[in-house]
């Protein structure tokens, strides 16, 4: 299962690049505002971790 936190300035899905190319994105770091609160129960997984095989 994968969760994704989106922020409020959200506005829509599109269709993901082909494999291997570039993605630019925009991060806008808004001091005046307090960070996000993540979920307690947040976790990552590298993809690329096979110690639990």
């Amino acid at each position: 299962m994968v969760q994704v936190v989106l922020g409020p300035d959200f506005s829509s899905v599109t269709t993901p690049p082909p494999s291997g190319s570039s993605v630019s994105m925009q991060i806008n770091r808004n001091s005046s505002t307090p960070p996000t609160k993540l979920p307690e129960d947040l976790t990552v997984t590298n993809a690329a971790d096979t110690t639990c095989e």
